[in-house]
């Protein structure tokens, strides 16, 4: 008797970068409540989250758990690039990283060597018998080293003793303002690379002359815009163009009417009348499989962007402030980090142009 071959299901890429994005955190909630109630993580994500598998390869401090299914394995791979998204809606950071052309993870390597984008006619038509071309790839293009995100948001008991879905919401925003700008302020400056941060994406990169001084200001924009697009397309081609401005520019942009041949990112890290283009293809990441989260209900910290030590000798002896005891004051505090890096495998895949008149 004949039967049916069933066909599997894919999962929806859609759904899946979704449960991704709210993995993070709910994976940020199970280990502030572990701490705040005294038990195991494992504790707390089978009481709050039971049907949440998923959530385990995000709970260890250490090495990620192995996950149990392609499903698990998938979307592990998405939540970091998800991460800052499910923080912060618009952050440029994770737009990025979900945009570029070349996304590698770090499983064990500080260093990941990634070859040069070139785009030439190296391939061609090669009749019978005849030699065939022998294109010359060569890795080492640019090295991707591994440089870690941070931040630490701190809470009060108060803030952690209302429902679930109240609870996340709280995690999400505090996290969210912690660490998206950070990321994206570094990854759009022209900074060189340190021992801590890797080195902005505009390092060495002169603005392109040509702007538009139209007093026309629509017809200054499309002068403006093609000037950005013209001098990616031989690095571009057909890859997905991404346009990052302040805030007039970027409602100006996307102002210019409904399924726009770029995609339009506003970011409070670009100066005014400037605008950033980038070719996705040229963009190469680099992050680890899972973010790491961290507790202490216990320790002094120095509340400020920028911390110091809390006593500094000195003539006179310095104390730095604001500074808060957990313990005195009753909160918790979440540290969060993930390994992250970017860098372009070709600067040809990148332009701004500056002193916008639109």
């Amino acid at each position: 008797m004949n039967q049916t071959a069933r066909i599997p299901l894919r999962p929806d890429p859609g759904a899946l970068r979704a449960r991704a994005a709210a993995l993070v955190p709910q994976a940020a909630v199970v280990a502030l409540l572990a701490c705040l109630r005294k038990r195991y993580r494992d504790d707390i994500l089978r009481t709050c989250y039971p049907d949440a598998r998923d959530l385990a390869p995000l709970l260890s401090t250490k090495a990620a758990v192995t996950p149990t299914s392609t499903t698990a394995q998938t979307l592990t791979m998405l939540a970091v690039p998800s991460f800052v998204s499910a923080l912060g809606p618009t952050s440029v950071l994770s737009e990025l990283l979900n945009a570029s052309g070349a996304q590698y993870i770090f499983d064990g390597s500080n260093l990941i060597s990634v070859n040069a984008l070139i785009r030439d006619a190296a391939t061609t038509f090669v009749g019978e018998l005849d030699p065939i071309p022998v294109r010359a790839f060569a890795l080492g293009g640019i090295t991707l080293a591994y440089r870690t995100l941070k931040s630490i948001s701190v809470f009060t008991r108060e803030a952690l003793s209302h429902s679930l879905p109240n609870v996340e919401v709280t995690v999400r925003n505090a996290l969210g303002d912690n660490t998206s700008l950070a990321g994206e302020t570094a990854m759009l400056d022209a900074n060189p690379a340190t021992a801590a941060r890797p080195a902005g994406l505009l390092l060495n990169i002169a603005a392109t002359p040509g702007q538009s001084a139209n007093p026309d200001k629509a017809q200054a924009l499309r002068e403006d815009v093609k000037l950005i697009m013209t001098t990616l397309a031989p690095i571009a081609g057909n890859a997905p163009v991404i346009l990052v401005a302040s805030a007039t520019q970027a409602w100006a942009l996307k102002l210019m009417g409904d399924n726009l041949p770029f995609t339009v990112l506003m970011s409070s890290a670009v100066a005014p009348g400037v605008v950033i283009g980038i070719a996705s293809n040229a963009l190469a990441t680099a992050f680890d499989p899972t973010p790491v989260f961290e507790v202490a209900d216990q320790g002094t910290l120095h509340l400020d962007d920028a911390p110091a030590q809390i006593s500094i000798a000195g003539t006179p002896n310095a104390i730095s402030a604001p500074v808060i005891d957990l313990w005195q004051q009753d909160c918790l505090a979440l540290k969060a980090s993930f390994g992250v890096s970017w860098g372009l495998r070709n600067a040809g895949g990148i332009c701004w142009i500056q002193n916008v008149v639109w």
